[in-house]
């Protein structure tokens, strides 16, 4: 009998994986609001009072807001910002994200210079080749396979990341000038 893996830590566990079974992800998926604010106050490894400390609240208004068997208790909104970048858990962000039907992702710093749009350029172009080849692959027999969408998967998120590079590095190139 397979063991089921562990919730994971990381709340931006790729939903497609195929090392996580089926039960895992749609438990992924039912996670609500509460439970995700759980995931970043209890269990980002920061402790508590020290994330009092650093929002300026009191210990037991932020354990509330973590309890998800508190649901009427709210947490104003003006504190998750600085949650999230003290304890860099995004669970209550990617909850919000899943919610609206929108993917978030980190967008690297990168400098002004045009040999770095130029290198980033290359990048998506070369990216955006190797998504084509693996879509061409899986539609050979008229369809996407439920075991060929992992690769394709990981291939778009490679190339979403790739167009967010090239978008800040020809942001930062219009800014200098």
């Amino acid at each position: 009998m397979m063991q089921k893996p562990a919730k994971p830590r990381s709340w931006t566990l790729d939903l497609f994986d195929a090392a996580y079974p089926l039960e895992v992800t749609r438990l992924f998926l039912m996670t609500t609001l509460k439970d995700s604010l759980h995931e970043n106050i209890h269990e980002s490894g920061v402790p508590i009072k020290q994330l009092c400390d650093i929002l300026g609240i009191s210990y037991s208004y932020l354990a509330n807001a973590g309890n998800p068997n508190l649901e009427d208790f709210n947490f104003q909104l003006k504190h998750l910002i600085p949650l999230t970048k003290a304890t860099s858990c995004f669970a209550t962000l990617d909850y919000i994200e899943r919610a609206l039907g929108r993917v978030a992702f980190a967008v690297p710093v990168i400098g002004a210079d045009v040999s770095e749009v130029t290198a980033e350029l290359a990048a998506v172009t070369r990216e955006f080749s190797h998504l084509m080849k693996e879509l061409s692959a899986a539609l050979a027999d008229g369809r996407v396979q439920s075991q060929e969408w992992p690769s394709i998967a990981l291939e778009c998120d490679h190339l979403i990341s790739r167009v967010a590079r090239l978008s800040e590095a020809a942001k930062n190139e219009a800014a200098s000038l």
